[in-house]
């Protein structure tokens, strides 16, 4: 059972193709009928995640079964694959069995197989919706195979810049590229250069009103904006108010501000890039008591403007590495070799709130390690 699962989790590296092309021979090749579904495609920087985790609960919440295909993962591969709750680790490795022949011969990276196996597994149950989260940017990206019946864009910032653009203008470019002829793109984007992309290239975008009085479990500002949009997204499915009230309240999801420990407070958070620290800073102002920010980055992602922007709000910000080749190094501030020796230090020096963030991967394995602590 591992064995497959580590197969599928080391194919990093795939196809020298564009991903969409790919995904749709594949389908064709495979029978496998992904036009039957109902599609919630939605894409941004910052937020899809949260975004797709509150549109799924609402709808939930109104009587549908919902499945859901995010990314990354924060404890375990099947997080990505749900409905309702994540897929069983044994149903996962059935799929990756019976559909191995497929992955191999195409080449497919671990994106694009958890992908194939969350449609085969969602057409299997028969799911009312599927809330489909990009990858990275939209146009070329595996999901944009699928015709939605709505979308979603939460915002545009810098990231994947190599990929995607080197200004908001061109990522918007490729965030907008998921907009399928009259099919309708919500937005809680607020820029007005980014909204003219939007505008040029679909005629379908609705500019969303952020509200803040939505009752969340998952804390922040941003967080508000993130259900504003999903609010939006699934009246339009013809969600009433108050079961968009109830969705919004019962959603959660792990690595988000979650609280892992009581004493001391130990928060985690996957804020993974630039922007996403901008979203997080507001929150932790507004903590009783000054929180250490232990930042272990990707060296791939802008740290040094993680680091930055952490240190010009005022607080005290440690680095620490973490079991990945794409841990970042710096010298800028006191740095860990490992989250045991950071968490050790935070605790002698007396800090009562401590938050660990800047990765997804990062956030996986100190929730690990603190819990054994």
């Amino acid at each position: 059972m591992q064995d497959l699962i580590q197969f599928v989790m080391s194919q990093r590296n795939g196809h020298d193709g564009i991903a969409v092309e790919r995904m749709e021979e594949l389908f064709t090749a495979a029978k496998v009928r992904y036009q039957d579904l109902r599609y919630v495609h939605i894409t941004g920087t910052n937020g899809k995640g949260s975004t797709a985790a509150f549109v799924s609960s609402i709808l939930t919440e109104a009587g549908y079964k919902v499945g859901t295909f995010s990314s990354p993962h924060v404890i375990s591969m099947t997080e990505r694959i749900a409905i309702g709750k994540p897929i069983s680790e044994a149903r996962l490795t059935e799929l990756i069995a019976d559909n191995l022949d497929f992955i191999k011969e195409y080449r497919l990276t671990f994106f694009e197989i958890t992908f194939l196996l969350a449609i085969i597994w969602f057409l299997e149950e028969a799911v009312d919706y599927a809330v489909i989260e990009v990858g990275i940017g939209g146009r070329y990206d595996a999901t944009n195979v699928i015709m939605p019946v709505v979308c979603g864009i939460t915002n545009v910032g810098l990231d994947h810049q190599g990929v995607l653009g080197d200004t908001k203008e061109e990522i918007a470019v490729q965030k907008i590229g998921i907009a399928k002829g009259d099919v309708p793109v919500f937005t809680t984007e607020e820029q007005e250069s980014v909204l003219a992309v939007f505008h040029q290239y679909s005629n379908a975008v609705v500019e969303v009103p952020i509200s803040r009085g939505w009752e969340l479990q998952l804390v922040g500002d941003f967080q508000q904006k993130n259900a504003s949009l999903a609010a939006a997204m699934t009246a339009y499915l013809g969600i009433d108010d108050a079961t968009i009230r109830s969705g919004l309240a019962k959603t959660f999801l792990p690595g988000r501000m979650q609280l892992i420990r009581i004493q001391p407070q130990v928060y985690v958070d996957v804020a993974h890039n630039g922007s996403a620290i901008e979203q997080t800073i507001p929150f932790l102002k507004q903590l009783p008591e000054a929180p250490l920010i232990v930042l272990g980055a990707n060296k791939q992602k802008d740290y040094l403007r993680m680091l930055s922007l952490l240190k010009q709000a005022g607080f005290t910000v440690i680095g620490c590495h973490f079991n990945d080749v794409k841990s970042a190094v710096f010298d800028e501030v006191p740095y860990f070799d490992d989250i045991e020796t950071a968490f050790s230090w935070a605790q002698t020096q007396g800090w009562q709130t401590i938050i660990f963030t800047g990765s997804f991967y990062f956030i996986d394995e100190v929730i690990e390690k603190i819990s054994q602590i």
